[in-house]
């Protein structure tokens, strides 16, 4: 009966360590943390089209801890509210190509942050039902276009009532900001506390890489949501990995924007890579060996024509928004990028490797103070 009573023991003792230690799953990368800089959550998106407000929102709150700011949960609406504000003046003012849309890029946030300030979240007043689908915000946004013509057939008879009929539209459909609120136990406007957060506006870039272009110049990436027609420094893509190093390694998040395709994100170990060849269990005629070797996989080398075909594929069509907030390497000494997603809850992250940035982006936003000086004065910054 002893004998049995140890036997089960036995069994159970190796039961509870094949739990603990025999499943447990071989990586092929064993990352290292070198750098991550504080940020605050990521939320979803609340409006079709406007994950740019999110990604540049992501960027000024990380800068604010960075600064010892207190968190803030800046308002993501606010400046979609002000974006259409701002294409109401600019298309009465002669640019009747613009399409009032919720569409823009993530520095928007910087240059309607100067212009309108900006506000907590907890400071815009939404709709009693707020109307959240494509179907409804495609109907405010008619009813804005319908306005915006109507004025520009009527011309300069036209009254400045419609301001208000412009104005109302917008409060109907998707809410407005207090004009004055308190916040900390301090009274404050857009404006004034915009001010006190203690950002330098002017003090942010954007940036792509354009071959065929010269560099360290600025250049028309011609992208369709660039509708303030925002200029972008050009720079190599070894560039633009130093760019990210620099700042990261200073306390700077970064804004990345590009596509992630499916076919270049190992999701077993969340890493976006561009492979040499297939991931493990993606080809039919791979052979099952015995023993996988767990390595870093080859990548391929990225070259400037590679890079100008996927710009040539992405620039009219909306891609992705990460915030660069840390860096890794894995056990070869190969550096990566941490990354999470902004228009998603939770705080989903990727980790991105060199040839990846290289490949994929189409911009960055960022601190220029974070640059290397090199390439800050190659840029005249």
């Amino acid at each position: 009966m002893k004998k049995i009573k140890y036997l089960s023991l036995a069994l159970l003792i190796a039961l509870i360590f094949n739990s603990s230690f025999g499943f447990s799953q071989d990586k092929y990368y064993e990352l290292t943390s070198a750098k991550e800089i504080k940020t605050t959550s990521t939320e979803n998106q609340k409006r079709v089209g406007t994950c740019w407000s999110n990604a540049g929102v992501a960027l000024l709150e990380a800068e604010m801890l960075r600064l010892g700011k207190d968190p803030v949960d800046l308002s993501t609406q606010q400046f979609v509210y002000s974006a259409y504000n701002k294409k109401a003046d600019v298309t009465l003012n002669g640019n009747t190509k613009l399409k009032v849309d919720p569409s823009g890029i993530a520095y928007d946030v910087i240059t309607l942050a100067k212009e309108y300030g900006m506000i907590p979240e907890s400071e815009f007043m939404y709709p009693e039902s707020e109307m959240t689908s494509a179907q409804k915000q495609g109907e405010m946004d008619a009813v804005l276009r319908g306005t915006l013509n109507m004025i520009q057939q009527k011309g300069e008879g036209f009254s400045e009532r419609w301001q208000n009929v412009y104005s109302t539209s917008l409060l109907r459909y998707m809410g407005e900001p207090k004009i004055e609120f308190i916040h900390n136990g301090v009274s404050y406007n857009a404006n004034t506390f915009a001010g006190a957060a203690g950002l330098n506006f002017d003090d942010y870039i954007l940036m792509t890489w354009m071959p065929q272009s010269d560099m360290h110049t600025e250049v028309d990436p011609e992208l369709r949501q660039n509708w303030a027609n925002n200029p972008f420094y050009n720079v190599q893509g070894s560039d633009m990995v130093e760019a990210i190093k620099g700042c990261v390694d200073g306390g700077y998040t970064v804004v990345w924007y590009g596509p992630i395709s499916d076919s270049q994100v190992f999701g077993d170990e969340n890493m976006a890579l561009v492979p040499a060849g297939d991931f493990p269990g993606q080809s039919e005629a791979e052979e099952q060996e015995a023993e996988p070797e767990y390595k870093p996989f080859a990548e391929k080398q990225i070259t400037p024509d590679m890079h100008t075909e996927l710009m040539k594929l992405t620039a009219q069509k909306d891609q992705d928004y990460l915030l660069i907030y840390g860096m890794s390497a894995d056990q070869e000494g190969n550096t990566y990028f941490t990354a999470k997603y902004v228009c998603e809850s939770g705080d989903k992250t990727l980790n991105l490797s060199v040839p990846f940035v290289e490949l994929n982006t189409v911009y960055l936003m960022m601190n220029k103070n974070g640059l290397p000086s090199a390439l800050k004065d190659n840029l005249d910054l």
